[in-house]
């Protein structure tokens, strides 16, 4: 049975009288254009061209990192956190990457700025660094010592139960809190596991002042100051 709407004459009726379709271009009020259209520019950026422009961009990489070094703090500040004097340059960074996305055009300024503040914070950070652990990360050999000596002292039991951990994860955690890198050894896969999954809490300063204080003179293996290193 044929459709009685899906016909000839419904099809040329719906042509005549489009009803809330598009009306015919020739009844709009004004054409619709794209705009001013832009010259065509055939200048193009040479290899001789952006290796100046990358050369610019480091100079003042470079002089900007100096000024955050001088900036940063010195050994008298006490701090081994984030230095808050960064995130100057962390936030001109991020206002120069936005400004980029949607104002394509402006990257030829935006570039040189965003160098300074990369160089800004680069600077800080690394007067932080250096001022922290004077440029040289201390390796942990062996931190959980061997056999459960240590592992058995009271305040690491009474400070696992308290935080939810193994006493291995709590003598890890108080390397970490020393700015220390343990790195402890085991075959088996749980404990492997255990030693990694020690950087979702902190110890508060008392508890590894606690810690701290088990040090009594007597190593529970060789000690590095006689025995070399």
């Amino acid at each position: 049975m044929a459709n009685p709407l899906m016909n000839d004459r419904s099809w040329n009726q719906a042509a005549k009288d489009p009803g809330w379709g598009a009306p015919d271009p020739v009844t709009r009020a004004a054409p619709i254009d794209d705009g001013p259209i832009s010259p065509w520019n055939l200048n193009r950026m040479t290899v001789a061209g952006t290796m100046t422009a990358a050369g610019v961009l480091m100079v003042l990489l470079i002089a900007a990192g100096s000024v955050g070094w001088a900036m940063g703090p010195d050994n008298q500040a006490n701090s081994t956190g984030f230095p808050g004097l960064a995130l100057i340059g962390v936030l001109v960074g991020f206002a120069c990457v936005i400004g980029s996305y949607f104002r394509p055009h402006l990257a030829k300024f935006l570039a040189p700025i965003y160098a300074i503040g990369e160089g800004f914070f680069l600077g800080v950070v690394s007067k932080s660094y250096e001022n922290y652990q004077h440029g040289i990360v201390v390796q942990a050999w062996s931190p959980l010592a061997r056999g459960p000596e240590l592992r058995s002292e009271p305040v690491v039991t009474e400070l696992a139960q308290r935080y939810g951990r193994t006493p291995a994860q709590i003598v890890l955690r108080w390397h970490i809190e020393l700015g220390l890198a343990p790195v402890p050894k085991s075959e088996d896969p749980q404990r492997l596991r255990e030693n990694i999954d020690v950087f979702d809490f902190v110890l508060s300063p008392d508890d590894v002042a606690r810690l701290s204080a088990l040090d009594r003179g007597n190593e529970l293996l060789l000690d590095p100051e006689t025995f070399g290193h």
